[in-house]
């Protein structure tokens, strides 16, 4: 699988993968602003996070070991689909 992730700096991450978003808001992370990365031939919501514990947050979900209230991780990713519509149904 592909990392779609984009270190910036030490407490700012932006990446594409909704399910990945949805896991750093479970973990506390804040979910500080999402764009639209039009690439031409394809276009992507980006979402940017901030929060003191998102690397350690990136590396339980990239090494498999992340673990989450079920019910939280889904209302985070309902969120963020209806984010990610509303900014592509905004173009």
């Amino acid at each position: 699988m592909q990392q779609t992730t984009q270190l910036i700096k030490e407490k700012t991450m932006e990446i594409t993968d909704l399910y990945y978003g949805a896991y750093l808001l479970v973990r506390g992370n804040k979910l500080d602003d999402a764009h639209l990365k039009d690439e031409g031939y394809k276009k992507q919501v980006v979402f940017c996070f901030k929060g003191e514990d998102l690397l350690k947050s990136a590396h339980e979900y990239i090494s498999g070991r992340a673990k989450a209230n079920v019910n939280e991780l889904r209302g985070h990713i309902n969120h963020l689909k209806r984010l990610t519509f509303e900014i592509l149904n905004k173009d």
